[in-house]
């Protein structure tokens, strides 16, 4: 074992020896087109996980004006990117502001970002302001099983300060806000809802050539991240002594020694995550009928991997009498009562969500249920009695009952408004307003005048003009007790007629 570790650490030591011999002879290379910043870091595979390679070459370089572009090269997350793009800066003795703008790809994965920042130095201290804004959409994700990413917009705050009589050391303070349901700032197994992050870093130049840098990077929910980077980092026409020389490393923090350094940003795409619709549910805009009617709610799923359920949302129609229903396949609804008080509600929204075998749910889809008012059937509806006497005393009364029935002989349930009772001429007799008793039943009352007279009612409902009842007002009454009635035998065989006299 003893024996095995030795060899594991000797590998190791000798990757790490070629890894840095193979940075130094490529920055030298690089150093020929501009300024360089390389990031190597190989495995026991020498694979070129997590590398980045920066490089900035100057385009327009007259007095204060500086004009520049900047490419870089990196891979993270198993997605290697590129980024492209031009700056301009320019220089007084106390302070440097500059702009750029760039575009970020992603080329694993198709995506592509546009991004546009300001920087503001001064000796010792480095500030800069960067927005991020996507160019592509949705495109399948490879990292999650059912889902769709594109990058979030974001934006950042970033500031660099140096010690003045320890030029050597810095720290840098980052402020990073993403936009999105679910972002991937720290992880695709970390997603957040608009997240952002506050990163505070420490860093130690010992020489020009090589920077060491540890950063703790704090973000809401608890989540956070610890890196620590070693940089390698070259600048044209300075020579190689001067690069790896610790008393040129002040001359670093001033603005005439940073001028052509890189734009400090976020290569990185971050991305914006989705559930894909693997389940969608599509149910009908609107189902109108009458009261008990049974309708189909036209329900229509596409799902991926089968249905499991369907989740109802009803209440307020379950409230009123009414239910949904499943006929094999498909699902209807049976409508309530029609409510035609004036506070009555005869619309109600049905929601329905489709659920998979593996717990996806559909968006939802809504239904507006209305319940129409029936229509009065002339045959089926009675108003009774049809006919009736009373005596003219001025005070005996009839009541008159009228019923309202459809065609299945089911109540109408009806708004006394919308009944209206059409009268022969009146004496002395009095009619009552039409009152309601129950769903369906109305009742009147006539109250007799002084007058012998035929008081003649006709309901109406809705233009349709129902069987009339007729009381008869009399100054004469009927003595039971002279009054006879008589049969015209005294048995009568099943069937035959009867003759009463």
């Amino acid at each position: 074992l003893a024996s095995s570790a030795k060899s594991d650490a000797a590998a190791s030591m000798a990757r790490n020896m070629v890894t840095v011999e193979a940075g130094g002879a490529f920055q030298q290379w690089l150093s020929h087109f501009g300024t360089a910043r390389v990031q190597l870091d190989a495995d026991k595979n020498f694979s070129l996980k997590n590398s980045q390679f920066d490089l900035l070459l100057p385009l327009y370089d007259q007095g204060d004006n500086l004009v520049f572009t900047q490419g870089s090269l990196h891979r993270t997350d198993s997605r290697t990117q590129a980024s492209l793009g031009a700056g301009w800066r320019h220089s007084t003795s106390t302070y440097m502001l500059g702009g750029n703008l760039f575009g970020d790809f992603d080329l694993s994965r198709d995506h592509a970002r546009a991004g546009a920042g300001l920087e503001y130095w001064r000796n010792f201290l480095k500030l800069g302001v960067n927005s991020y804004l996507r160019l592509s959409g949705w495109k399948d994700s490879p990292d999650l099983e059912d889902y769709q990413e594109r990058p979030a917009n974001g934006w950042d705050v970033r500031g660099q300060a140096w010690v003045p009589s320890l030029p050597q050391l810095g720290g840098k303070l980052t402020y990073e806000q993403y936009y999105g349901k679910e972002v991937a700032l720290f992880g695709v197994d970390s997603r957040q809802r608009n997240p952002h992050a506050i990163t505070v870093g420490i860093n130690y130049t010992p020489v020009p050539l090589i920077t060491l840098g540890a950063e703790q990077r704090q973000g809401q929910s608890g989540k956070s991240d610890t890196r620590l980077t070693l940089n390698m980092n070259y600048h044209l026409g300075v020579p190689w002594r001067a690069q790896v020389d610790p008393t040129a490393v002040a001359a670093m923090r001033s603005l005439a020694g940073s001028q052509y350094d890189l734009v400090e940003r976020n290569n990185n795409i971050v991305l914006e995550y989705r559930k894909k619709e693997i389940v969608r549910l599509k149910t009908a805009d609107l189902v109108t009928g009458y009261t008990g009617e049974q309708k189909s709610l036209g329900v229509s799923v596409n799902s991926r991997h089968g249905l499991e359920r369907i989740d109802w949302d009803a209440s307020a129609l379950n409230a009123a009498g009414g239910k949904i229903v499943q006929n094999g396949r498909d699902y209807a609804v049976v409508l309530p009562a029609y409510l035609s008080s004036a506070q009555g509600v005869n619309t109600y929204t049905v929601s329905g969500v489709a659920v998979d075998t593996k717990g996806n749910r559909s968006s939802r889809s809504d239904t507006q249920v209305t319940v129409q008012a029936t229509e009065v059937n002339k045959q089926t509806s009675t108003f009774t009695p049809v006919s009736s006497v009373l005596l003219a005393d001025g005070k005996s009364t009839q009541v008159l009952t009228l019923m309202l029935l459809d065609e299945n002989n089911q109540p109408v349930d009806m708004d006394v408004k919308d009944i209206s009772l059409n009268s022969s001429v009146l004496k002395s007799a009095t009619i009552s307003a039409l009152t309601r008793k129950s769903a369906g039943v109305y009742a009147v009352t006539v109250t007799a005048g002084r007058d012998a007279e035929n008081v003649t009612l006709t309901p109406v409902v809705n233009g349709t003009t129902l069987s009339s009842a007729v009381v008869t007002i009399s100054s004469v009454t009927p003595d039971g007790a002279r009054s006879t009635i008589s049969t015209d035998a005294a048995a009568y065989v099943s069937g035959s007629d009867m003759a009463v006299t």
